[in-house]
């Protein structure tokens, strides 16, 4: 009498989990390490987003208390501070200034009172003022330019952004 020995191939050897397991471990660790780079350079960008943001919100303010000031021809000018009187009387001054460590940022001065307008994602280098034209004339042109650095995190790139205003007759 002969046994027929009937060979069971259901399942796995241990050398195919073993393979099935290390691929499955390569991609995902693929997979995570993507996804913190996703989210590393998310992060990043919002606060880059944030600090553009910060430096166009102090500009369009300067721009706005600029471009209806009381008398263009009283302007105060100094390479790096412009010091002018707002259509309510109010002596303002925007200036560059830097800390003991030498970072630089803006601040303006109304009647004594000093607010730090820019934060310490932003190192100021550089706040220019040039007038074009007469300034007692309506068609003069007066230009701002600031540079510096975005710094995020460990990144820091430089920037350098400038705009134009023109005097405006105020609205009475």
């Amino acid at each position: 009498m002969k046994h027929h020995y009937v060979k069971n191939n259901k399942g796995f050897t241990l050398m195919e989990v073993m393979v099935a397991v290390s691929i499955f471990t390569i991609i995902v660790t693929v997979g995570i390490v993507a996804l913190l780079t996703i989210n590393d350079t998310y992060k990043k960008s919002q606060i880059e987003r944030q600090t553009v943001d910060t430096i166009s919100f102090v500009l369009e303010g300067m721009s706005r208390s600029l471009r209806t000031a009381k008398s263009w021809d009283k302007i105060n000018i100094i390479p790096d501070s412009i010091e002018f009187t707002d259509q309510s009387g109010q002596v303002i001054i925007y200036s560059f200034d830097s800390d003991p460590n030498g970072f630089g940022y803006i601040q303006r001065d109304e009647n004594g009172s000093i607010i730090r307008l820019t934060t310490e994602s932003l190192d100021i280098q550089d706040m220019r003022f040039n007038f074009s034209g007469d300034p007692a004339s309506i068609q003069s042109y007066l230009q701002i330019q600031i540079r510096g650095i975005m710094k995020t995190g460990r990144q820091e790139s430089p920037f350098s952004i400038q705009t134009g205003i023109s005097k405006r007759a105020l609205d009475f």
